[in-house]
């Protein structure tokens, strides 16, 4: 490349500039790539934290569902004097209501604690059946919580 310059000629010499100019182009894909691959690994994480959360609301309704069975099989006053406050568990090979400590469930190669709360206050029994797990680095691990109320209908 030539500059012309009062009236003369000089030679430019651009040795190095494709060297420069290559290594910038390197420097941008690589923040560029960088930039997918953080997004496609979030994207992957917050897919499983989803499909956790899923599986979790399912135990959780499960748990729920069996006291609404058990309140139609006994009736209210038996009801209430079985599942007095107090931790209780569901056992998953038998579907029965059992005190706790309870056991994992694993489901999708991964553990869930499942824990269903009995409070009692002025007659209306309440149940939450909370279902946790762990996921990774993510702290306090993510659970979901279900809470249904019971009472005597007149």
């Amino acid at each position: 490349m030539w500059l012309i310059q009062n009236k003369h000629q000089i030679k430019l010499d651009n040795q190095g500039s494709t060297l420069i100019e290559l290594v910038i182009s390197i420097m941008v894909a690589g923040v560029i790539l960088v930039g997918v691959a953080i997004g496609v690994t979030s994207s992957i994480q917050r897919t499983a934290l989803a499909r956790y959360k899923e599986i979790g609301t399912a135990l959780a309704g499960e748990s729920i569902e069996v006291f609404h069975k058990e309140r139609a099989r006994l009736g209210w006053v038996n009801f209430e004097a079985t599942y007095g406050a107090g931790d209780y568990c569901l056992n998953e090979e038998t579907n029965v209501i059992e005190p706790a400590p309870c056991a994992d469930i694993t489901q999708l190669s991964h553990d869930f604690s499942r824990n269903i709360a009995v409070s009692i206050d002025n007659g209306v029994i309440q149940v939450q059946a909370t279902v946790s797990w762990e996921a990774g680095n993510i702290t306090p691990h993510p659970e979901v919580v279900l809470t249904q109320r019971f009472a005597q209908i007149n």
